[in-house]
């Protein structure tokens, strides 16, 4: 096994289970590559279940007229796709934002596994509580995120929305007064805190729009680990 591998499960939920069930469930596993701005899943499809090995990965639903809204972004170690495990197709989208890697799972035989042994359950069953309580941290940080967080967060949302899939470059086509409509603020303290990202290296400014230097650094600002995991 890949020593990224190794991390990536060593932060997971999977380092918990025990090391038989691991073993058949990453039987026959490999890594594969996923481009930045690849949707990986699209709301109602064939459920799957897959590991973060390595960057950036987000989860969002699209409303009647379009909008999107982020409601996770996910990192190395982070599982997806554990509540379509009895749930069936999950109403939601996933897209990559940046270059990464992934390790699909064998969903049935982890359902297998689960059925068989109740530490695999147990697991399971401790990762939905995490998963359900990052989705209550969610809805208390969109009511009291402060205005850099919401900054960074519409940053993202905007710039995934239209990501050019072929460089995979991310670039918000926003301005400063609608970023400080979006954030529920005014414009001098939204260009406060672009310009903390742009001194920061984490976002550039020009009139071509707003590209995200560090999408990984961007979604800490607005997600933090603590919180949204």
């Amino acid at each position: 096994m890949e020593p990224k591998v190794q991390v990536a499960i060593g932060r997971s939920f999977l380092s918990r289970l025990p090391e038989a069930a691991l073993a058949q469930l990453l039987e026959g596993s490999s890594v594969e590559t996923v481009p930045a701005g690849t949707t990986t899943y699209r709301a109602g499809s064939e459920p799957r279940v897959s590991l973060i090995v390595s960057g950036l990965f987000r989860t969002f639903l699209v409303g009647p007229d379009g909008r999107q809204v982020t409601i996770r972004y996910a990192r190395e170690g982070d599982v997806f796709g554990v509540a379509t495990l009895f749930g069936g197709p999950a109403p939601l989208h996933g897209q990559a934002l940046t270059d990464a890697e992934r390790l699909r799972i064998d969903r049935d035989r982890l359902i297998e596994l689960a059925h068989a042994d109740t530490a695999v359950a147990l697991a399971l069953a401790e990762e939905l509580t995490v998963t359900a309580h990052a989705l209550w941290q969610e809805i208390a940080a969109a009511a009291f995120a402060t205005v850099p967080q919401r900054v960074a967060r519409h940053l993202l949302e905007i710039a995934a929305r239209d990501q050019d899939t072929d460089s995979g470059t991310l670039v918000a086509q926003v301005s400063q007064q609608e970023l400080a409509d979006l954030a529920g603020s005014v414009r001098e303290v939204v260009a406060r805190a672009l310009r903390e990202l742009r001194d920061n290296a984490i976002v550039s400014v020009n009139r071509s729009g707003i590209t995200v230097l560090d999408p990984t650094a961007l979604a800490a600002r607005a997600w933090p680990r603590d919180v949204g995991h």
